[in-house]
C-alpha cells in the first residue's frame, strides 16, 4: 500500500481510551468538602461504582445556569465551606479595567487629570482603562494615605472580580492581583472526574500489538516505521492546563454582604466589609507529601526468580525505581544470576547491571492490583546483552508495601562462547517480587 499510513490515526483514536471519565451527583461530592490529609478521596457514581479523586486526576463541573467549567487539575484546587476554588496571580498589565465607588474627594481630584481616567455615573465613582489607567493607580500607590472607596477589576477574559478595598487594589498594582476562582456547591448539578485508566491502556498495548502486526503489510514491511508513528501519535495525547473562572475575588479583601455581587450591579456609596476574613478555599486538597508522590515515587524492590529450563538457576535482583505519576517506572539495579557458560554444564554466579524503564498499570480505584509492565537491558560478567520483558501482577498490602507476582518473563541472554564466538539462549524465569514506595 502506497502513501501515508494510516496507523497514527488508528493509534490516536485508541490512546484516547487511556482516560476513563465517571459523572457524580453533587451529593457525591461531599468527601471534598474535608478530605483527610494523605489520602485520596473516594466518590461514589450513581451506577455504584468508586471513583478516585488524588493529585493527579481532572475534574470539571456543570452549574444550575448551564454552563460547564473547563477540565481542572484537581491538584490545584482549595476546598472550604463555600465551594471549590483554586488560587491564580494576574499582573497589573493584564487587567483590562478598574471600576472604584465610593473614593473621597481627594482621592477622585488626584486620579481624574490622569489620561485612562474616566468619571462614572456615580458622583463619587471612576473608571480606569489602559496604560494611563494603570499608571495613575501606580502613582497613588506612592502616596502614604491609604486608597479610599471600593474596588473590582475587569480580567483579560471580560469576567469582574469581587470588590475589593483600596488597600488590596494598591497591592495588586505592586504585585499583582491574587485571585480565588471556582464555583459554589450550591451552583454544581454534576460533575466529572477524569483519571488515568490503567486497564484501557493495558488492553490499547495487548491491542495495540496486534494492531502493529496487522499493518506492517501496509507500511511496505517496515515494523520500525510502524513502531515510530506508533510512539509519535500517543505523545501527541496531552492536556492543557487550565483555570477555573467561574467566580473571581481578590484573596486579601474582606468578605462582604454578598461576596458574589454581580458585576453589572450599580452599588450606591460603598460596600460595608463584615469583620470576618474569607474562608472558602482555605484548604488544599492535596499538599506535602501527597503532591510529590503524586508526582514522583522512589521504589526500591528486590526480586527472587527462577527457570525450570537448565541451565538457568535462581537469580536475586535489587532494582531501584522511579515512579512518575504513579504510571511510568524508570530505574535500574543488579542482578545475581545463575548462569552457565555456552557448553557449561553447571551455572556460575554472574552479576549483571541493568536499566529498566516501563508502566505500573492500577486496575481499580483504589490501587490496590496493579499490572506492572516494563522492559530491563543489562550486561555484565560473562554477558554481552540482556533484555527482558518484565510482566506480572502486583497486590498493594499498605499504603507503602507491595507484593509481586512475576509472570514467566520472555529473556534473551548473549554471551561469549570461546575467544570471539558469541551465543544467545531464551529462558522464561517466574518468581516474587517485594516493592516499598516512598
Amino acid at each position: 500500500m502506497r502513501g501515508r499510513s494510516p496507523l497514527p490515526v488508528i493509534v490516536l483514536l485508541g490512546a484516547t481510551a487511556c482516560t476513563t471519565t465517571t459523572a457524580v451527583r453533587p451529593s457525591a461530592l461531599a468527601p471534598l468538602h474535608a478530605p483527610v490529609p494523605g489520602d485520596a478521596v473516594m466518590l461514589t457514581s450513581p451506577s455504584g461504582g468508586t471513583v478516585r479523586v488524588d493529585a493527579n486526576s481532572r475534574i470539571r463541573f456543570r452549574l444550575v445556569d448551564g454552563r460547564q467549567t473547563a477540565w481542572m487539575p484537581v491538584r490545584d484546587l482549595n476546598t472550604g465551606d463555600d465551594g471549590l476554588f483554586v488560587r491564580r496571580r494576574v499582573p497589573l498589565a493584564d487587567l483590562t479595567a478598574v471600576d472604584g465607588r465610593g473614593l473621597t474627594d481627594a482621592d477622585r481630584d488626584f486620579l481624574e487629570p490622569w489620561e485612562g481616567v474616566q468619571r462614572t455615573s456615580a458622583a463619587d465613582g471612576v473608571y480606569l482603562v489602559g496604560a494611563g489607567g494603570r499608571a495613575a493607580l501606580r502613582a497613588r500607590g506612592e502616596q502614604e494615605a491609604p486608597l479610599s472607596g471600593q474596588w473590582r477589576a475587569q480580567l483579560p477574559d471580560q469576567s469582574w472580580t469581587g470588590w475589593m478595598d483600596g488597600e488590596t487594589l494598591l497591592a495588586a498594582a505592586r504585585r499583582g492581583l491574587e485571585l480565588e476562582s471556582g464555583v459554589l456547591w450550591q451552583d454544581i448539578t454534576d460533575a466529572e472526574v477524569r483519571n488515568f485508566s490503567g486497564g484501557k491502556t493495558l488492553g490499547l498495548i495487548i491491542g495495540g500489538a496486534a494492531i502493529i502486526a496487522a499493518v506492517a503489510a501496509l507500511t511496505d514491511g517496515k515494523p520500525g516505521r510502524v513502531l515510530a508513528e506508533t510512539a509519535r501519535a500517543t505523545a501527541r495525547v496531552t492536556y492543557m492546563a487550565t483555570v477555573l473562572t467561574v467566580h473571581n475575588r481578590p484573596v486579601h479583601c474582606y468578605r462582604y454582604a454578598d461576596p458574589w455581587i454581580d458585576p453589572d450591579t450599580v452599588v450606591d456609596g460603598p460596600v460595608q466589609p463584615s469583620l470576618q476574613e474569607p474562608t472558602s478555599g482555605g484548604t488544599r486538597l492535596f499538599t506535602g507529601v501527597t503532591r510529590r508522590r503524586a508526582d514522583i515515587e522512589v521504589v526500591p524492590s528486590l526480586q527472587s526468580m527462577a527457570t525450570l529450563s537448565a541451565p538457568e538457576g535462581l537469580e536475586q535482583t535489587a532494582a531501584l525505581s522511579l515512579r512518575l505519576a504513579k504510571v511510568w517506572e524508570l530505574g535500574g539495579g543488579l542482578r545475581a544470576a545463575a548462569l552457565a557458560a555456552p557448553g557449561a554444564a553447571e551455572p556460575e554466579l554472574r552479576f549483571i547491571g541493568f536499566g529498566r524503564a516501563g508502566l505500573h498499570l492500577n486496575l481499580d480505584a483504589n490501587h490496590r492490583i496493579a499490572v506492572p509492565l516494563s522492559f530491563d537491558i543489562g550486561a555484565g560478567q560473562g554477558v554481552l546483552l540482556q533484555t527482558r520483558l518484565n510482566f506480572g501482577l502486583r497486590i498493594r498490602l499498605t499504603d507503602d508495601f507491595s507484593l509481586g507476582v512475576s509472570a514467566p518473563s520472555p529473556t534473551l541472554t548473549r554471551m561469549r562462547t570461546g575467544l570471539n564466538g558469541v551465543k544467545s539462549r531464551w529462558s522464561f524465569p517466574a518468581g516474587l517480587e517485594l516493592a516499598f514506595a516512598l
